[in-house]
């Protein structure tokens, strides 16, 4: 149908109204049962009419090395997949408006469940330290709930007892200097100031 603009006309082609299709979200449920989404599958999930822009957005960022990916090769052409948490770490980042379902998705993968420990505490994991662990747990027991300065002696000896007082294994002694420093608040250290009366 031509439209009439400033005096020339242009042809400006308009789909029938009746085959307009009714865009229906995502499928969100396929996606987020896959490791990985290609960058196709990005620009579908994350964008609504910028497309485009997007697209210049995400290779931006992999040209900037600020966005983790992994580069692979289908029909000949050089394809981007991306973990979804990793994409939508990005997303946030740049302040693109996810939908409901995929910020609910999201909060899911990114909170620990209950009862998981994270990997640094899994004694499964190959990069385990005990003693990081044990001072995770004094931490926990003795600091967090954020004592008041004892008035004789000092937060880092209720470290150091509650480290001695555990049943197994036993630590050390260098073991339990090393923890109590470490998570001594008291940067200064040594024996707290006496009360004048």
């Amino acid at each position: 149908m031509p439209i009439s603009s400033g005096g020339s006309s242009r042809n400006y082609w308009r789909p029938p109204q009746e085959t307009l299709l009714e865009i229906t979200p995502p499928d969100y449920s396929f996606f987020f049962k896959l490791d990985e989404w290609s960058e196709d599958q990005v620009i579908y999930l994350l964008s609504g009419e910028f497309e485009q822009q997007l697209s210049q957005l995400i290779h931006s960022s992999i040209n900037a090395k600020t966005l983790k990916n992994r580069r692979g090769i289908l029909d000949l052409r050089t394809v981007y997949y991306f973990e979804p948490v990793v994409i939508i770490d990005w997303a946030n980042s740049k302040q693109i408006e996810l939908s409901e379902d995929l910020r609910n998705w999201y909060d899911t993968q990114s909170k620990p469940k209950p009862n998981e420990l994270p990997d640094f505490l899994n004694p499964a994991h190959p990069m385990h330290s005990h003693e990081l662990k044990i001072a995770v747990e004094a931490w926990g027991e003795v600091l967090k709930s954020n004592p008041a300065k004892p008035k004789t002696g000092t937060r880092k000896q209720l470290i150091e007892k509650w480290l001695k007082d555990r049943d197994s294994p036993k630590l050390s002694q260098s073991a339990i200097e090393r923890i109590t420093v470490m998570l001594n608040p008291d940067g200064k250290g040594g024996a707290p100031a006496t009360e004048e009366t």
